[in-house]
């Protein structure tokens, strides 16, 4: 189970999705004082804690986590824009248990689980021959008859120029 912290709405459906989608039960909370509370009731094996939210920072959380929870294996991972050398560092002094910067690569996302939670990926093997076979050829059918509209002709050209103007 993982927990996705982050203030910004887009930041934390990006994440769960991909998570989701590589099979994870994921939870959400919109910053530091909801993930407490999270931590509260449930217990992820892994949480990704932005730095920068309101009401309580990822920083302030890690520690309270910390303290609050110390029992638990639960892995904290500090995902940030704010990714100067020194600053890492610090995030890493901080006891988060590493590092990923945004905007995160999936390869990241992966790694890291492999790396804190032991998880070990199964890949699908694609029978090519198969999708080959599935594929539609539209051999019999005449290009020649079909007509762009006036209005589409040209749109993407005349966008361009509009945007560099302005």
């Amino acid at each position: 189970e993982a927990l996705v912290v982050d203030d910004i709405k887009e930041n934390r459906d990006v994440l769960t999705w991909f998570l989701k989608n590589i099979n994870a039960t994921v939870t959400k909370a919109e910053n530091g004082a909801e993930a407490i509370k999270k931590m509260e009731s449930e217990n992820p094996d892994i949480v990704f804690m932005d730095i920068h939210m309101p009401v309580i920072s990822g920083m302030k959380a890690l520690k309270e986590i910390k303290r609050r929870f110390p029992d638990r294996n639960t892995k904290i991972v500090c995902i940030t824009a704010s990714a100067f050398d020194d600053q890492v560092r610090q995030y890493l002094e901080m006891e988060f248990d590493t590092f990923i910067a945004k905007p995160f690569k999936a390869d990241e996302i992966l790694d890291v689980l492999k790396a804190l939670l032991n998880v070990e990926y199964v890949y699908k093997d694609l029978d090519l021959e198969e999708e080959e076979s599935s594929i539609t050829v539209y051999e019999d059918i005449d290009f020649s008859e079909i007509k762009i509209p006036k209005e589409l002709k040209g749109t993407s050209k005349n966008r361009a120029k509009s945007l560099m103007m302005n």
